[in-house]
């Protein structure tokens, strides 16, 4: 649970999602696949950011694609 999230309700959206989709825990998954438009980026982007999703976008000859996972290990020292 977080500020953003109290009742755990985000967590429980991620899961089903990573469930739908096929994720698995702390493997990268493709979000957003070969698009040139840079508005669909930036919407997958805030999508990830909402959730606290690790994401990172590459470029390729077919557009952009954006991958995120969802299992980051933050240290707090």
């Amino acid at each position: 649970m977080t500020s953003d999230c109290p009742d755990g309700y985000c967590k429980q959206k991620i899961q089903a999602i990573d469930n739908a989709i096929g994720h698995k825990k702390n493997e990268w998954s493709t979000l957003l696949h070969d698009t040139h438009n840079y508005s669909d980026v930036s919407q997958a982007l805030r999508f990830c950011e909402v959730f606290h999703l690790e994401s990172k976008v590459s470029v390729s000859a077919n557009g952009y694609v954006v991958q995120f996972r969802n299992d980051i290990q933050k240290n707090n020292d």
